[in-house]
């Protein structure tokens, strides 16, 4: 991921935040559940990274000095309506707002909607199943044993 983009500092936050949605959500510490949550989080961020990479590798042919990266460039200045190249870059920069499960919900501000976040919506059902869970009353039961 080439450092001038700002991709990587936004995928190591929510990196850090689908991890923390995962761990929370934990009915045990068990390998196999760990194992579970670890799935899930691969599977929702293995994507968003394979195309920051892709992105990073445009940056870097933007900014590059070969002969292809000048000609980029020359196209993306004299070519591209400024508010194209605009909506491409900063609307993705701009769409990644990740949240943590456990806190108040953030209140959605802005022209750009943010982008879907797996781990937050399935973390929140499985903390208000465990939360509905902890709740529930249960009747004492006299074990009667016969002699």
């Amino acid at each position: 991921l080439h450092p001038s983009g700002g991709v990587s500092t936004l995928n190591t936050i929510t990196d850090a935040v689908t991890l923390a949605n995962w761990i929370k959500t934990l009915p045990s510490s068990s390998p196999c559940t760990l194992a579970d949550a670890l799935k899930e989080y691969y599977a929702e961020r293995r994507p968003v990274a394979r195309e920051a990479l892709d992105r990073s590798a445009l940056y870097t042919t933007l900014v590059g000095k070969t002969v292809v990266s000048s000609a980029v460039r020359a196209v993306v200045k004299h070519i591209l309506p400024t508010w194209f190249w605009r909506r491409l870059v900063t609307n993705h920069q701009l769409a990644v707002r990740p949240q943590v499960a456990y806190l108040e919900k953030v209140e959605e501000r802005g022209n750009v909607g943010k982008r879907y976040q797996a781990s937050l919506e399935k973390a929140r059902k499985i903390l208000a199943e465990q939360e509905a869970e902890k709740d529930k009353v249960y009747p004492l039961c006299v074990a009667v044993s016969s002699m």
